[in-house]
């Protein structure tokens, strides 16, 4: 499988690191004006269309929950 993994990993699309996930999160919170956990399915559904199988779901998912927790924060702030 290792060997396997060798040869068809040069086609493979290059990954996106955790920061330019979590700058996709971000413009996608932006882009939809999302205002909490609610809105979770919608910067999903925009960030998974950016990252087109160069990021995996789970990171994804965790740092939308992240970022829409934060502003859930910065609303209790206010």
């Amino acid at each position: 499988e290792e060997e396997e993994l060798e040869v068809i990993q040069p086609y493979l699309p290059q990954q996106f690191s955790t920061d330019e996930v979590e700058n996709l999160v971000m413009t996608a919170i932006r882009e939809t004006g999302a205002s909490g956990q609610g809105d979770l399915g919608k910067v999903m559904k925009v960030v998974m269309a950016k990252a087109r199988g160069r990021a995996d779901g789970k990171l994804i998912n965790d740092l939308v929950k992240r970022g829409l927790g934060t502003l859930n924060e910065v609303k209790k702030d206010l």
